[in-house]
């Protein structure tokens, strides 16, 4: 009985010390918009922007990234690893502070647990 008790234990520590799986969210960059608009996910998380139609670019407003101005066919890639807001626009046809073709990434803060020392 201790043995199952004891496999039950380190079975259910597993399952809770799983690393969560990272996302993936496409972005379509076209007709000077991008979508979706504002785009929400979680730290770890992939942003995948599509260029489906013309010279475009993904700037973050604070020089987080940059995927300089590219013509279609095209796409760009850039993981979040933490919580926070990240504006961006494109360098073309958009200004930083959300003018013209701008959005935002907005990453969720990463819950903390309590730890109780008693």
């Amino acid at each position: 009985m201790k043995r199952r008790s004891l496999a039950l234990a380190l079975g259910l520590a597993l399952l809770t010390c799983a690393p969560l799986r990272a996302a993936t969210v496409t972005v379509n960059v076209q007709n000077f918009t991008f979508s979706p608009n504002p785009v929400n996910i979680d730290p770890g998380d992939t942003v995948h922007w599509v260029w489906v139609s013309g010279f475009h670019s993904t700037t973050s407003d604070t020089g987080v990234w940059d995927s300089t101005a590219m013509n279609t066919p095209f796409s760009f890639d850039f993981t979040f690893p933490t919580g926070g807001a990240f504006p961006y626009h494109c360098s073309i046809h958009g200004a930083s502070g959300g003018v013209g073709m701008s959005s935002i990434v907005n990453v969720s803060p990463v819950e903390l647990q309590a730890f109780d020392a008693e």
